[in-house]
This record gives C-alpha cells, sequence and structure tokens, in this order.
C-alpha cells in the first residue's frame, strides 16, 4: 500500500479507534486504515506545505468518542469525523503545532511555536483558556490526574493545572533523562 506520495513515512503514533488505525505522515497528512486488512479508508492532509518549511515534528493525533482531534503543521487544530476524515470543525491558532494533541473529558490540550499551550473544546474547537510559557512546549503531551504533563523547550519537564493557569512544579531536567527528541531535531534541523 502506497500512502500519499510513498515519498514519506508514518511519523505519529498509531491510534486506534473500533476497527480503525490513524497515523500522521510526514506530509501532515492523517491516515486511516481497516484493522483487519490495511487498507486505506481515508486521507486528511492539512494545508501545510512541505515547500514552505524544513522538516518539524509531526504531532500525533488523539482520539476520542468518533472523532480524531490532529494539530496541523499548518497551525490548525482539527476535529475529524473517525469514520469519514471530514472536517467537524477547525481552530487555527497562528503557530506551528510542537505537540502531541491530548483530550480529557470535553477539553482538547496542544502547544505551539509561539510558546503557548491552549484548551480547546472538543465540541466546538473554542479555545476555552491558554497558557503563555517561557519555552516552546515540546513533544508528547501527558494528562496525570488534575495536572498536564509537558516539556517546555528541551530540558524543562512542567506539570500545568488542567485548567491552564499555573505552574504546579517545573524541573529542569539533568542530561541524563532529557528527552532523546531534542537531540533528533537538531540532526535533523
Amino acid at each position: 500500500m502506497e500512502i500519499s506520495s510513498g515519498k514519506l513515512g508514518v511519523v505519529s503514533d498509531v491510534l486506534r479507534l473500533q476497527n480503525k488505525v490513524y497515523a500522521v505522515t510526514l506530509r501532515d497528512e492523517v491516515v486511516c486504515l481497516n484493522l483487519e486488512d490495511g487498507k486505506l479508508n481515508w486521507t486528511f492532509h492539512s494545508g501545510y506545505s512541505d515547500q514552505a518549511t524544513n522538516f518539524h515534528w509531526t504531532s500525533t493525533p488523539a482520539v476520542s468518542d468518533d472523532r480524531i482531534y490532529f494539530g496541523g503543521l499548518d497551525g490548525i487544530v482539527y476535529a475529524l469525523g473517525a469514520q469519514s476524515g471530514k472536517i467537524i470543525w477547525q481552530r487555527d491558532l497562528a503557530a506551528r503545532v510542537t505537540t502531541s494533541v491530548a483530550v480529557q473529558g470535553h477539553d482538547l490540550y496542544v502547544g505551539t511555536a509561539k510558546r503557548r499551550l491552549y484548551r480547546l473544546d472538543t465540541g466546538s474547537g473554542e479555545v476555552l483558556s491558554d497558557f503563555a510559557a517561557e519555552s516552546e512546549p515540546r513533544w508528547s503531551l501527558l494528562i496525570a490526574g488534575d495536572s498536564l504533563v509537558a516539556f517546555l523547550g528541551d530540558e524543562v519537564l512542567a506539570s500545568i493545572d488542567l485548567s491552564l493557569k499555573k505552574i504546579l512544579w517545573s524541573a529542569e531536567a539533568p542530561k541524563e533523562w532529557t528527552s532523546a527528541r531534542p537531540y533528533l531535531w537538531r540532526e535533523l534541523s
């Protein structure tokens, strides 16, 4: 099976919802495959143009109910129908998405290159709150209890309350446990 042009592979985590699997390619394209036979059901390509920028980390989407939530390199967060790939809503955050998308109940969390974390309503895409960080949020977001855990820049791990009002704690990572992804990022940039 060839996904898109066949030149660029899947770089996100692979997610499952019922009998479908979902992933994002380096072309900023969400793909939906049948779990049983691997046949392509649909693809959705953001407004990202690979001629416009160099390689950037691609966001892992999130699945909830019958929707796929995807943060594009074009700076837009999309809610897509899981069965059809059709846009349900989209929210322009005016900066490249630099984190995975995380869902907790009716809240969706995502970070951007303009050093911001956002909490969006999963039903409408409305911005419920945002948080100005000192460094660019990066990589995977983790929801743990009543907090959102995120890398801010290459070496700071922070826990932020789910309302995005304040940092609960932060720790500068010694080289021994700093995420390996920043080193890959520098090599590919």
